[in-house]
């Protein structure tokens, strides 16, 4: 057994817990019809490798709160997609594999951020996360533009695509078990089966730069049994 492969069998035990008992494993991501990604489509029939490691700035949107936004096209069609508060950072990250692109960071800004800057929406790896269940509709933001504020340049606004499918993950920006993001808010998501791919890319040596971590299912808090 390779280094890579015992890595990712000790990293997301969690996931395959939730992935053995859920009905809905093989329910594929969809996304309004209109507005397919190509990159969405390579998770079904991934190249190899399916995604590419880059080091510049991007944004982060994992843990990023989304508001739906209705848009008119030239010929009067509505289309929704969402506005999602990500964060602009510098480092290692995750996104699509480019084909046939000699430099798969063309598009990752070497340069930090400043305001007014157009980056990508990337993956960095999560450590924690609550597992939803329900049909609601979330933003799919990875490789999506983003442009980073003019007064914070921490800061930066991803206009990304209504998806769905589920068990889908909802990532709490402090880490404790909440329900909010999965009935409440609209959240930057994917669903657990995409979660499982792209780290099981970063377990091999394309994404040695940006091991994961081991991620951990959040779950409510068991309430103690009363003592007679």
């Amino acid at each position: 057994m390779t280094k890579g492969r015992l890595g990712f069998l000790l990293l997301a035990p969690g996931l395959f817990l939730l992935l053995a008992g859920s009905m809905h494993l093989n329910r594929k991501t969809t996304v309004a019809a209109n507005v397919l990604p190509a990159q969405l489509l390579s998770l079904a029939s991934p190249p190899t490798p399916a995604f590419n490691v880059c080091k510049g700035t991007f944004a982060l949107c994992t843990k990023a709160p989304c508001d739906p936004v209705i848009k008119k096209t030239a010929d009067g069609t509505k289309t929704i997609e969402f506005s999602c508060a990500c964060k602009a950072q510098v480092g290692y990250s995750a996104g699509p594999y480019v084909p046939n692109s000699k430099d798969q960071c063309q598009d990752v800004p070497t340069a930090g951020p400043s305001p007014g800057q157009k980056i990508p929406s990337r993956y960095s790896p999560i450590t924690s996360y609550v597992a939803c269940t329900n049909h609601r509709a979330w933003a799919w933001c990875l490789n999506m533009p983003c442009t980073v504020d003019n007064l914070d340049k921490t800061k930066a606004t991803c206009a990304c695509q209504v998806a769905s499918g589920e068990p889908y993950i909802a990532v709490p920006p402090d880490g404790q078990y909440s329900q909010t993001g999965c009935t409440e808010k609209y959240v930057s998501s994917a669903t657990i089966q995409d979660v499982l791919h792209i780290t099981e890319f970063l377990t091999t040596p394309e994404g040695k730069n940006l091991r994961p971590s081991v991620i951990t299912l959040l779950v409510p808090t068991p309430t103690p049994t009363p003592v007679p």
